[in-house]
Formats: C-alpha cells, structure tokens, sequence
C-alpha cells in the first residue's frame, strides 16, 4: 500500500510539473492580452492549481481504496459482520436491510449476515424498538435479533467488516490482526464510495432512525450490486480490482 501511495504521489508530482511547463510554453507563444482579460483577483488565477490538487488527491484515495478492497476480494465475499457502538440501533438495522435486499436478488442463501458492537453495554438486548419500528414500517423484520459484542473470532470468521462510523472503523482497526486488516471497511465509504458515517440515532427522534434507515438502505443497495457482480464474475484466477 505504501508503494502503492508513493507511486501515485510520484505521477501527481510529475503531471503538475508537466502543466506548469506547458503553461509557460503557452505563454511565451501567447499574444498580449488587454487588461480586461487578466483574471479578475489572484484567488481566480490560483483556481486550476486547486483544482488539480483536489482531482490528484481523490484519485489517489480511490486507488488506495480499490488496492485495499482487490487484495481482499481474492475470494468470494461469503460472509459480512457490521459494527456499531452497541449493536442495538444501527448494525442490526444494516443487518436486515442488506438480508432483504439480498433476498430480493437471490442471494441471501450466499452470504452469511451478522451484527455486533464494539462495547457490551447492550450484551443480550433486543435492537432499539425505533429500529424495529422503521424497519418493519419497510418490510423488514429485526425483532429476533440480540445485541452481542464483537469477539476475538470475528474477525476471521467474517470476509468483511463493515464500521458504521469513523469512531467504530478506529475501534476495529486497533483490535483486528496486522493479517486481516484490509478485511475492515468504513460502511459507506465501501459500498458507494462516500467518507461519511451513518449517524448515531439513539438520543435523537423517528426523524432521525427514518434518515439512518434511508442512508442504509442505500448503501445496502449499491453493496449488494457490487456483491452480486463479483459472485456472477467467470473465475479468472485473480482477484477484482474493484470488490
């Protein structure tokens, strides 16, 4: 991954260096220009600049995280674990949305689906009963799911792991095996490629489980249909650049 990085920062180096002679050469071939078409503030003239520097930044996360996700997808996804705080709200949500979107393509028999929290403070609890009610409101049943903390085993025993939050991927990321660490994913940044987190609802309102809940649904979405497209994929002998 280092080299990988490295790589990258060596091409971004190098185009910048490419533009900043082509613009020199454009400028030495340029006809003189009137005052009006000088850029109007030295904040517009710096504005490419940015601009490449925001492009070469994302491609090169893009290319770290296709890296991380190839080196796993060495074989078949077979099994999922997400992880939230306390396993009662968002996990077990993510659980069942991703169960029934699997169901609805035909592959819940494929995948192994299952839940847990970094902490055991909800050890044995049913999942929060606003999880259960926006859930079901959609068709989706999580009442007989019980909250467990995550365990030692895990983390070979599931393909991938996929943290709710930021705060969650840092918890995982300190426990999991040097081994099995490109195993651990942030949630939403796997499935559509979003640096963002699914909130924590518990202290907050329905309002704020019925946007988890759509945020879930998403993700579940655009995951099972990069789960799918790897299962359907003929049997190259190499591992996916992309799942």
């Amino acid at each position: 991954m280092v080299d990988l990085l490295r790589r990258q920062a060596t091409r971004v180096m190098k185009a910048k260096a490419s533009e900043k002679s082509l613009k020199v050469k454009l400028r030495a071939i340029e006809p003189p220009s009137s005052a009006s078409d000088q850029p109007s503030s030295p904040a517009s003239a710096s504005l490419p600049s940015f601009s490449l520097a925001k492009v070469a930044s994302r491609a090169i996360w893009i290319c770290s995280l296709q890296h991380s996700a190839g080196s796993m997808s060495a074989k078949p996804i077979k099994s999922i674990l997400f992880v939230c705080l306390g396993n009662i709200c968002r996990s077990p949500l993510a659980e069942g949305v991703l169960r029934a979107v699997l169901a609805e393509r035909g592959l819940d028999r494929d995948i192994l689906l299952d839940s847990a929290g970094t902490s055991d403070w909800e050890a044995g609890s049913a999942p929060d009963p606003r999880s259960i009610s926006i859930a079901k409101r959609h068709g989706v049943d999580i009442s007989g799911q019980t909250a467990r903390k995550l365990a030692p085993d895990d983390f070979s025993r599931f393909d991938l792991i996929l943290a709710m939050d930021r705060s969650n991927l840092r918890d995982l990321k300190a426990l999991v095996p040097a081994a099995m660490r490109d195993r651990v994913h942030l949630f939403l940044e796997f499935a559509e490629g979003k640096l963002g987190d699914v909130p924590d609802p518990y202290h907050q309102g329905p309002e704020a489980f019925a946007s988890v809940y759509r945020m879930i649904r998403e993700a579940s979405e655009a995951l099972a249909t990069r789960l799918e497209a790897r299962l359907s994929a003929p049997d190259s002998g190499q591992a996916s650049s992309t799942m």
